[in-house]
């Protein structure tokens, strides 16, 4: 079976296409948002771009959501109707105390 070039190529022309539209809005955010801030975690105090404040946030909440993905991966919910609600000795529901 003989491939061609085009059949090989890792990224399709839509990805392409899509990696390169967010290429250039990432260039356009970035350029809007060169502006210097003041940036306040807990005590520390910085100034700092805009944009690298707002694309630290957007990788560390991608980090904390691919975390929690694979966290959720590891340990997947259990099957409609394994769990049981707690019974008294009597068979009824045990009541919940808060």
């Amino acid at each position: 079976m003989n491939k061609t070039a085009s059949s090989r190529l890792p990224l399709s022309t839509p990805r392409l296409v899509t990696l390169a539209v967010a290429l250039l809005l990432l260039a356009l955010f970035v350029a809007e948002n060169f502006e210097v801030v003041e940036v306040r975690l807990l005590v520390t105090e910085r100034r700092t771009r805009l944009a690298w404040a707002l694309l630290i946030a957007a990788a560390l909440g991608f980090v904390c959501g691919m975390t929690a993905e694979k966290l959720r991966r590891r340990h997947p919910p259990a099957p409609p109707g394994t769990l049981k609600a707690p019974t008294s000795e009597a068979g009824k529901p045990r009541a919940r105390r808060f």
